[in-house]
């Protein structure tokens, strides 16, 4: 059975333990979840379509955080989604605080200075 919640507001963290102490693999997913409305579906696929290159660029090509190194949106069950998959071997809190800086540092680039040609070019 699938089941979603509403998480509180601000920030919920869940770290798992290796099924495999030797391996060393970490995985970092970032959920950011709105409720569901077209206006917010739209909302997180520009963000999205603008975002997801720059973070592959930055998180992966830049800071060389991982070879798996993704951005994406998805929607269920009431909730749309924007997604940061990070796979490293660097510690999960330090690459938490890397996909955070970005997510912060782009956030407001897109909300201050996105140009309306790229505005454009993504919103196709």
């Amino acid at each position: 059975e699938r089941l979603e919640a509403v998480l509180p507001e601000g920030r919920t963290v869940w770290s798992l333990p290796a099924t495999n102490e030797d391996d060393p693999n970490h995985a970092i997913f970032v959920r950011i979840q709105m409720r569901e409305s077209l206006e917010n579906e739209m909302h997180m696929h520009l963000l999205s379509k603008v975002l997801s290159p720059k973070f592959f660029d930055v998180c992966r090509t830049q800071q060389q955080l991982g070879y798996i190194v993704q951005m994406a949106t998805t929607s269920s069950a009431g909730f749309c989604y924007i997604i940061a998959v990070v796979q490293t071997e660097f510690p999960p809190d330090y690459v938490r605080s890397r996909i955070d800086a970005f997510l912060e540092e782009h956030f407001t680039f897109v909300a201050e200075a996105l140009a309306s040609e790229e505005f454009e070019v993504c919103r196709q």
